[in-house]
């Protein structure tokens, strides 16, 4: 397995953090890189939950949450992607520095397809780019509950739209 892992701290505190974060099905409002995400089982968050998350570029993913710690943290299984892995896991974890100040770490798993051939090319390629790719989710999260704007492709504000 590889491993990438991923600590910054944010100026939002950890309960703000948290309730963004356990919207699972809306991970697309903060995450640069997903246009549109939605629960798929109808269990919004907690153990068992599934989204779909659709990227910009016409790719997508299928997660389940596997272990799950309310207000701390969780951890996603990665289903049904594009990427050339066998399987992946994504972890996320908030804690709080203070009262305006939380610590969000982000760590992934994965273990490529194609042997060596696969072992190498994730060294070499994969976790570079995925390790730029995770760098990218922090600015998106904190903006988003700063802003209560929603985060398009490459970093663009949007406004959110009124719940009817």
């Amino acid at each position: 397995m590889h491993l990438l892992s991923i600590t910054k701290e944010i100026k939002v505190p950890a309960s703000k953090v948290w309730q963004v974060l356990d919207d699972f099905g809306n991970v697309s409002v903060f995450h640069p890189y997903i246009k549109e995400s939605s629960i798929i089982n109808g269990i919004e968050t907690g153990m068992g939950a599934r989204r779909v998350c659709n990227f910009y570029d016409g790719n997508s993913i299928k997660e389940t949450i596997v272990p799950y710690e309310p207000g701390k943290g969780y951890s996603v299984t990665m289903e049904e992607f594009s990427l050339p892995l066998k399987q992946g896991f994504i972890h996320l974890d908030v804690s709080s520095i203070d009262d305006r100040r939380s610590r969000v770490s982000i760590r992934m798993e994965f273990e490529p397809k194609f042997g060596v051939f696969g072992w190498i090319m994730a060294k070499i390629m994969m976790k570079p780019m995925l390790k730029s790719r995770l760098k990218e989710i922090f600015p998106g999260l904190e903006t988003h509950i700063l802003t209560k704007k929603v985060i398009g492709e490459k970093g663009m504000l949007f406004d959110l739209l009124p719940l009817n």
